[in-house]
């Protein structure tokens, strides 16, 4: 086969993402949905058609791929597993398709020339080749690429493995085809609280990495969160632990959510840290400050803020230091302080009383 095979790619987008919570896939990855993201990349492929199995919050996973070359497909039993969703897919693909490409609504990352990469590999593979998949280092990911003399095996796939043992026996008969990929990126798919926030703070590095913007905020936990985070051991929703009571457990689970949430920004800080920026790195000539408006959260006051500085080097700010102020002192302070740094100069901000002077040039 050396022309260009019809091939129906299948968007399994029904799950309910039952790791983390919420519906992942509507969750924001820049300035679209993950699902778009993910629909995007087999829409601007060379697949002939594009089917999209939605579930789980159809009409909002819909809505989300509207406008998109492609079809929705309803599975009403999305809750039976991956399996359905793959049988609904097949029910309504092109009976004279020659390839069967299925594509993950979670991974934000696929790109249509990944897709091409696969269909043209598949056109071009040794005969007896029944299917095709990415692999970097010695791992397969998604999409992959099934020869349409799969489809009645596909069909009687039950429960939530989806193609997993199909491609397994392939793999070793020898007639699933490698077609290697140096981006790692391939294996990227969002489960967890922490996959998100990663690929929220993965984007804001590439942002300031090509100066398209030099101002950035981000909420890990907003007010009155119901989020809960099975992921690390509290089930509970966020906002009614933060009333702690001072009940031991509540706090405990309270200090969990937090050291998890500092986490994150330490991962952002290092991907900074790791960016070279002229003569320095993209943490050197950047100034982030994470905290939060609450210190005692029972009773909400506003008193003894959890708050970090991170980076400033090139504004000569210096780090690694831990203080504590005697006497209250406006957090406003604090941001006319670095307002300074960035050659913003205000005389005042909000409740602000003054700069905050502990913010020295390095001595260098």
């Amino acid at each position: 086969m050396t022309r260009d095979p019809r091939i129906s790619a299948i968007l399994l987008a029904a799950g309910l993402s039952r790791r983390l919570g919420r519906n992942k896939l509507l969750l924001p990855a820049g300035e679209m949905a993950v699902v778009r993201r993910a629909a995007l990349a087999l829409a601007e492929s060379r697949a002939a058609e594009v089917i999209a199995v939605v579930g789980h919050e159809a009409p909002a996973v819909s809505a989300a791929l509207e406008g998109l070359r492609l079809r929705i497909v309803h599975n009403p039993g999305y809750a039976q597993g991956q399996s359905t969703s793959l049988r609904a897919g097949l029910a309504q693909a092109d009976p004279e398709a020659e390839g069967l490409l299925f594509a993950l609504g979670d991974q934000p990352l696929l790109t249509a020339a990944w897709v091409d990469r696969l269909i043209a590999a598949f056109a071009t593979a040794p005969e007896g080749t029944l299917a095709a998949a990415l692999y970097h280092g010695g791992r397969r990911g998604n999409p992959v690429l099934l020869a349409a003399s799969l489809r009645g095996e596909l069909e009687r796939i039950e429960g939530d493995e989806g193609a997993r043992k199909i491609l397994r026996r392939l793999e070793g008969e020898g007639h699933l085809l490698a077609v290697p990929t140096e981006e790692e990126d391939l294996f990227f798919d969002l489960d967890t609280e922490a996959d998100h926030a990663r690929l929220m703070f993965d984007l804001q590095v590439l942002a300031l990495q090509g100066d398209i913007t030099r101002v950035i905020t981000f909420q890990l936990a907003r007010e009155t969160s119901t989020r809960t985070y099975p992921d690390i051991g509290v089930p509970e929703p966020h906002h009614p632990v933060s009333h702690h009571t001072n009940d031991p457990e509540k706090l405990a689970k309270l200090a969990k959510i937090n050291a998890y949430h500092v986490s994150l920004f330490a991962y952002f800080v290092e991907r900074l840290r790791a960016t070279p920026d002229g003569d320095g790195s993209l943490l050197d000539h950047s100034m982030y400050l994470l905290g939060s408006g609450m210190g005692n959260p029972d009773v909400h006051d506003h008193s003894n803020l959890p708050i970090v500085v991170a980076g400033g080097r090139g504004s000569a700010v210096k780090g690694g230091r831990h203080i504590k102020y005697a006497q209250p002192t406006p957090l406003a302070n604090l941001h006319l302080a670095l307002l300074d740094k960035v050659g913003v100069h205000l005389d005042g901000f909000v409740d602000s009383t003054g700069r905050v002077t502990e913010l020295e040039p390095l001595n260098v």
